[in-house]
This record gives structure tokens, C-alpha cells and sequence, in this order.
């Protein structure tokens, strides 16, 4: 796990500030909506984080999951298939 944060942290070091910000928050909870993510970067405007999902999903570190065009589910599925493999 350790070695899949620190690769996706070099790859989004050099976007913005908040990117690690945001990877910290679905190291810590793998699947995140937008609310929950608004909660956790308080100080950051709404369009900065859809910049940085939108970032992440082409960088393929996040894949929306819920398929809804509100109410959007992102997962980091590269750290679930890691805890799926060590039950």
C-alpha cells in the first residue's frame, strides 16, 4: 500500500497543493462521494476539487462508480483490490 501512495503522489505532486490532500483522503476511505470530500477540503472551492477528480480519473487513479451523473461515487480501486487480496 505504502508503495501505491507514494507513485500516485509523485504523479499528482506537481498539480496543485491539494492533490495530496485528496489522495490522503481516499487513502483513508477508498470510496468517496463529493460531499464527503467537500467536508474534508473545507477550504478549497467546489470547482478545485472537481478539477482534481477529473485529474485523477484520467490519470486512472479514480474510477466513478455509481455511473449517475449526480450523487457521484469515485473509488480508488487499485488500493480495494490490495485490501481484497490480503482477507
Amino acid at each position: 500500500m505504502y508503495d501505491l501512495y507514494e507513485r500516485f503522489k509523485a504523479e499528482v505532486s506537481t498539480t496543485s497543493v491539494h492533490a495530496i490532500k485528496l489522495l490522503d483522503i481516499l487513502f483513508y476511505s477508498p470510496i468517496v462521494s463529493f460531499p464527503t470530500i467537500r467536508k474534508r477540503l473545507a477550504d478549497v472551492s467546489n470547482q478545485t476539487i472537481y478539477n482534481l477528480l477529473t485529474r485523477f480519473e484520467k490519470k486512472g487513479i479514480i474510477t466513478e462508480i455509481s455511473g449517475r451523473k449526480r450523487g457521484k461515487l469515485f473509488a480508488l480501486k487499485s488500493l480495494l483490490d490490495i485490501l481484497k487480496e490480503t482477507e
